[in-house]
Order: structure tokens, then sequence, then C-alpha cells
């Protein structure tokens, strides 16, 4: 008879800090070059990634998504209106900081008719 054990992970009891200990950089350094060109996550997502920068902290243990998504859910519907609006405000600064980022890009447009290469530079000065 195959018996399946239950691995059921205990999540250790603590808050997720408050004012947010996550920086803008932080937030951005976790993300791919091609996730800079998308939107910042939004509050909830950072407060995720507040709760789980909080659980290395307490635990080596390497806990899948599956099993604390609830538990992480949960915690973020109980928090109150200022502790949403810190993630919130994070979360908009972190916007204004890839929007920054995108702005100094210099920009490359194929153009196949006007450029002997194909290439064009966009920021160059006439």
């Amino acid at each position: 008879m195959n018996v399946k054990k239950s691995t059921k992970y205990k999540i250790p009891l603590f808050k997720v800090p408050f004012p947010p200990e996550l920086t803008v950089e932080e937030i951005l350094n976790s993300r791919s070059e091609d996730k800079l060109k998308s939107r910042a996550p939004n509050r909830y997502l950072i407060y995720r990634l507040a709760f789980l920068k909080e659980l290395r902290k307490r635990t080596d243990d390497n806990v899948s998504m599956t099993e604390i998504s609830s538990h992480i859910s949960s915690m973020w519907f109980n928090e109150t209106t200022a502790i949403r609006d810190a993630y919130k405000n994070l979360s908009e600064q972190v916007e204004n900081r890839l929007t920054e980022i995108r702005q100094k890009e210099n920009l490359v447009f194929i153009n196949k008719d006007n450029s002997p290469s194909g290439i064009t530079d966009n920021n160059q000065c006439s």
C-alpha cells in the first residue's frame, strides 16, 4: 500500500516589516532586463516580496510559493490601510524609477526606406 506522507510546511508567525524595508533598488535588481520595460509590481506583489525577504531571514527552508501564497494573501487582506498605502507608495516610487530608466535608454528604430543600413538613431539632433 502506497501512503503519501503529508509535507505541509509550518510558516513561522511574524508581521511583514512596516515601514517597508525593501528599497526601490532592491526591487529593480530582482527583475530581469526584460522586466524593466514592463510596469512596476503592484503593492500586493511588493508586500509579497517583503514577506519572502523576512521569511528568508527567519528560516533556511526553501518553501514553495504554492505552500505560502494563501497565507500571504490572508495577511495582506488583514493589513491596515496605512500599511497598504505604504506599499502602494513604494510601488509608485518603483514605477517612477522605471520611467526614468526608460527615458535614458537610446531608442533605435528600424527604417528600411531612409537609411542605407536600415537603422536610424532617433536621439540624434538635426
